[in-house]
């Protein structure tokens, strides 16, 4: 996935990453498969169905907490 520009400039991206850390969320950085610091990847191991979901809800809490403005549209972050 890709925080969008417009949202998440440079600063509000390693703040994303801190607010998931301090929740116990690991994803996995772009910059670990080539790509930009923006893009994040989400793992769908063999968590249990409850595990997963609240994981989506903290990096749905970090979105909306770390966007440097409100989205115009609900999709903050772009698919790669």
């Amino acid at each position: 996935m890709r925080l969008e520009p417009s949202i998440f400039d440079d600063p509000a991206v390693e703040h994303f990453y801190e607010a998931l850390t301090a929740q116990g969320v690991r994803v996995g950085r772009g910059t670990w498969f080539g790509d930009e610091a923006r893009v994040f990847r989400i793992g769908f191991g063999n968590l249990a169905v409850h595990d997963f979901l609240t994981g989506l809800e903290h990096v749905a809490s970090a979105l909306k907490a770390c966007g440097t403005r409100e989205p115009r549209r609900a999709d903050s972050v772009n698919h790669v």
